[in-house]
């Protein structure tokens, strides 16, 4: 609670933002425009700087994935995803980032989540079109389900 209080204290009006707590601790992403950074939290209320990366667009929403290794903004004018490792200790400021863009075209793009193994990304696109299923650790294509006529929005149908 009282991390709780000293965090929200410190949100910029107007930002995007996401806790996650994991092994390596608690971290913050946030982003202001195309810029998200991700700091971490430290016992003595300090947020230390662990990564700046610039998106290709203005960031509408930040998720941590389940297991913490990897953060995801959705970029909704672009109908896009950009994922960006998470750097800990020993991969801090400076070292190698993990990246990958998902771009989702046409079609557009509403909302997009983690699977609870972190290792996909389901994308959903404008008016139930259809979902996608993207691995972001193979090289195959991406598994697309489309909508059918009895499945309704809300229902779960999509994942029978």
């Amino acid at each position: 609670s009282q991390f709780k209080n000293n965090f929200y204290m410190q949100i910029v009006v107007g930002t995007q933002s996401t806790i996650v707590t994991f092994e390596e601790g608690i971290y913050i992403g946030s982003s202001v425009g195309q810029t998200l950074s991700i700091r971490k939290y430290t016992s003595d209320g300090a947020m230390l700087p662990m990564a700046e990366h610039m998106c290709v667009d203005k960031v509408d929403r930040i998720e941590f994935s389940p297991d913490g290794s990897l953060v995801m903004c959705l970029l909704l004018s672009r109908n896009a995803v950009q994922v960006f490792s998470v750097p800990t200790e020993s991969n801090s400021l400076g070292s190698d980032v993990w990246k990958c863009r998902i771009n989702e075209g046409i079609a557009g793009m509403i909302n997009a989540c983690w699977s609870p193994c972190s290792q996909y990304i389901l994308t959903e696109s404008d008016y139930g079109i259809h979902l996608c299923f993207w691995s972001l650790f193979e090289t195959t294509d991406a598994v697309h389900q489309k909508s059918s006529s009895q499945s309704k929005k809300g229902t779960g149908a999509w994942l029978l």
